[in-house]
């Protein structure tokens, strides 16, 4: 007999998803090519240990410095960048600011007999558009918060960089760069990271950030803390400007840097001189906060949307996005970021490593050349055919070169249970889905990789919309955001 509570179940149900196991990756882990551990969707970075030189040289350079006082004033500064929003608009802050001024004056319209009625409105208004309105103010990274910078932020930074370049290295093999573009350079994270993978092929390290004392402690970290002593790599640079005429680079990254720039129109400023002056790839890192997921967002979408004005050069979303759609997590809108986290292992500052965790959000965006104008026609041409009636899904969707490329992405902690494992992803056609995997449903491999899959991790399956015809009744019990 039926309880109510599950035929309510049955009323309110789904189609499920239709899930199918990537079959080179099962045939691969039957016939021991890799375990199930090491199916190639896993990102092999797991817990990020900083590299022994970059650890020396940090307390090189701060071994004549308070070193307590330095590490309390860092955490302050630390939690300050984590608790950042972006630089309100000119007519976002005028609109607040009226919204605020008629709140007040509708409070004292009667008041008529107080002399000092002006004195309390304007008083009132100033109290009201300091507790709404944020206070968004450039920091001035001098000699001090430079320092503080390296202490709080070198080691979380390093660990997101080097999980990132970890699967360009893994999916992209033959990718070797030869030009590095680092805008916001900071402490030099960058460079320090992609040495982790590419210093054999790197040979021009081009770094631009408007502090000259941040120039000077990244190249100091390179000298090992020691000023007299040459640099290790050829082909550093540092400027505090962007140049006008500096040439592509395979690599370009912006890293926690956008959050400086002052207003939407300077941020697609610079976001447009960066894709120009990409070869491959375009890397876009902020705090894995909401204002951060924002921001990736907006490079994400405004670089998408201006490729299509190129007709030598298309845009491909490497990771996370399985898509170049909308971002699903931004269009529900519910005040959770798409971010992923790192661990890794802090910096001993007078004081044992520890373990701790980094969130962050993130773009990669790839520059691929058209191979031809004629080409493009008839691939969009196709794509119409195909799918009647959903042209610009499918147009921004472009194709899946490399294998891993349809394969959805884990965009929260997968739950592993007894008997069964939840894995929520966000897939090739812009969705966010919730599969449940068990070894009687998918096949015992399948359910294997699932639970050894983490976030952030790609899943070897092709997940699709069930078709609701009625044949099998079988439904998926919630709706998955």
């Amino acid at each position: 007999m039926l309880t109510t509570k599950r035929i309510i179940r049955r009323l309110s149900t789904k189609p499920k998803p239709l899930v199918t196991p990537d079959k080179t990756v099962i045939d691969n882990v039957n016939n021991n090519v890799y375990k199930f551990r090491k199916h190639p969707g896993i990102i092999q970075a797991k817990t990020i240990i900083l590299p022994d030189r970059l650890i020396k040289s940090t307390l090189n350079v701060l071994q004549e410095h308070p070193a307590a006082s330095l590490f309390e004033a860092s955490q302050k500064l630390a939690r300050h960048l984590t608790g950042r929003k972006i630089c309100q608009e000119e007519s976002e802050l005028n609109e607040k600011l009226s919204k605020i001024q008629a709140k007040v004056l509708n409070k004292y319209l009667h008041v008529d007999d107080d002399p000092d009625i002006k004195t309390t409105v304007q008083n009132e208004i100033q109290r009201l558009a300091g507790k709404r309105i944020y206070n968004w103010k450039p920091i001035k990274y001098d000699s001090n918060n430079s320092l503080l910078y390296l202490i709080a932020r070198m080691a979380p930074e390093y660990a997101v960089l080097f999980r990132i370049f970890a699967e360009i290295r893994s999916r992209h093999p033959d990718f070797k760069p030869r030009g590095l573009l680092d805008f916001g350079s900071g402490t030099g994270s960058v460079t320090w990271a992609a040495n982790s993978y590419w210093k054999p092929t790197l040979i021009e390290y081009f770094n631009i950030d408007s502090s000259r004392e941040m120039n000077d402690l990244a190249e100091l970290l390179l000298k090992g803390g020691h000023g007299n002593s040459q640099l290790p790599l050829t082909g550093v640079f540092y400027r505090q400007f962007f140049p006008v005429n500096a040439p592509s680079y395979d690599l370009v990254c912006s890293a926690y840097s956008l959050f400086e720039l002052p207003s939407m129109e300077r941020r697609l400023e610079i976001l447009s001189k960066l894709w120009r002056k990409t070869d491959r790839f375009l890397v876009i890192v902020e705090q894995g906060t909401n204002a951060g997921f924002k921001l990736v967002n907006e490079a994400r979408d405004f670089i998408i949307s201006t490729e299509d004005n190129t007709r030598d050069y298309t845009c491909k979303v490497f990771s996370p996005c399985p898509h170049e759609l909308e971002c699903p997590r931004f269009l529900i809108d519910d005040g959770t970021p798409c971010n992923f986290e790192v661990t890794y292992h802090s910096m001993p500052f007078g004081r044992p490593s520890t373990l701790n965790k980094e969130r962050y959000s993130y773009v990669v965006l790839e520059k691929r050349r058209r191979e031809s104008v004629q080409g493009d026609f008839n691939q969009e041409k196709q794509r119409e055919e195909t799918v009647e009636g959903d042209f610009d899904l499918e147009k921004r969707r472009g194709n899946t070169e490399d294998g891993e490329s349809d394969w959805p992405r884990l965009v929260r902690p997968t739950l592993v249970k007894s008997k069964h494992t939840i894995c929520r992803m966000c897939c090739p056609d812009g969705k966010l889905r919730e599969v449940i995997f068990t070894k009687s449903k998918h096949g015992k491999v399948m359910h294997w990789c699932a639970r050894a899959s983490k976030w952030g991790d790609l899943l070897p399956v092709k997940v699709e919309a069930a078709r609701d015809d009625g044949d099998d009744g079988e439904k998926e019990e919630d709706e998955v955001v």
